[in-house]
């Protein structure tokens, strides 16, 4: 599984998923050779908003199994689940 931090730096360095790589939504369409295509990819923001965004793009650009972390990592943080900084 590939997790990807669609958030920008100032928010992804604040604190992430550990194991997340950060590519911020707005330049995920020109950045798709770095999200392996052959494994499913969770797609995260803060609450969801811009990981449904990003999910959809990976979903036009043929990637087969694309999810959306409801809730982000602010509902990661408030199951007192790990992360780094």
């Amino acid at each position: 599984m590939f997790l990807l931090d669609v958030r920008n730096k100032e928010e992804y360095a604040a604190g992430h998923i550990p194991g997340a790589v950060n590519i911020y939504v707005g330049e995920l369409e020109k950045r798709l050779d770095e999200v392996p295509s052959d494994r499913p990819v969770v797609s995260m923001c803060s609450v969801g908003h811009r990981g449904g965004l990003g999910a959809s793009i990976l979903k036009r650009h043929g990637y087969p199994e694309v999810y959306n972390l409801l809730g982000g990592t602010t509902a990661w943080k408030k199951k007192g689940y790990p992360t780094e900084s």
